[in-house]
């Protein structure tokens, strides 16, 4: 006996997207406001091709056409690499318990205040989100403790790479990749692509980066 396949209404589809499985009856009741949140992370064309799909319900082809003409496979790919960093463990955390019970968890208890406005809240999400800095859940911890305020990190991102003391041959493989300041490095897709950049480099420039933090904390 054919089972009918059941036509998810959004958010849900995009939940089943996200995490797989063809329903998804644990979401938080806050669905709809915690993927808005969260999409406000990601770059701006992988965000709007995700909510084409799902929110739209836009076919592949129809948003290839709607977005400058991208092919449907290009399409396909920028939408599975926005689906990848949604499955990032602080992304997920959020999209499966819900912004509020996320404002309220232990994680954001020391900046409770902060917390309330929430384009502070997506400022500093997008900080700890930058993949080649956080890389396990300790340091996704140490970044949280830092308290980090907005204004200040703004700042941050400004600093030059040679202002990091990092050793001439780093500063040269950076700066070969176009990367001159702070944000320029966080921004960089992946650093262990970069030919030459082995995981005691990245340690290095991931220490480098998190000792000008701390310093700038308010």
């Amino acid at each position: 006996m054919n089972k009918t396949k059941i036509k998810l209404v959004y958010p849900e589809n995009a939940y089943c997207d996200i995490f797989g499985g063809t329903e998804f009856v644990n979401m938080p009741l806050d669905a709809e406001k915690t993927l808005l949140y969260v999409m406000k992370t990601l770059p701006q064309r992988e965000a709007d091709l995700f909510m084409l799909k799902h929110k739209d319900k836009m076919t592949l082809t129809e948003i290839g056409k709607k977005y400058n003409g991208i092919s449907r496979e290009r399409v396909r790919q920028i939408i599975d690499k926005a689906k990848r960093k949604l499955r990032y463990p602080i992304r997920s955390k959020i999209l499966l318990i819900g912004c509020a019970a996320y404002f309220n968890s232990g994680i954001t208890q020391n900046n409770e205040k902060k917390m309330q406005d929430s384009n502070e809240f997506i400022a500093d999400l997008h900080i700890f989100l930058k993949k080649q800095i956080i890389e396990t859940t300790d340091y996704q911890d140490k970044l949280i403790d830092f308290n980090i305020q907005i204004h200040s990190i703004q700042d941050v991102f400004n600093i030059s790479i040679d202002d990091l003391n990092l050793s001439t041959r780093l500063r040269n493989i950076l700066r070969r990749y176009s990367m001159k300041t702070i944000k320029d490095v966080l921004d960089y897709e992946n650093l262990y692509k970069i030919r030459n950049m082995g995981q005691i480099s990245i340690q290095e420039v991931q220490n480098k980066i998190t000792t000008i933090i701390k310093s700038n904390q308010v």
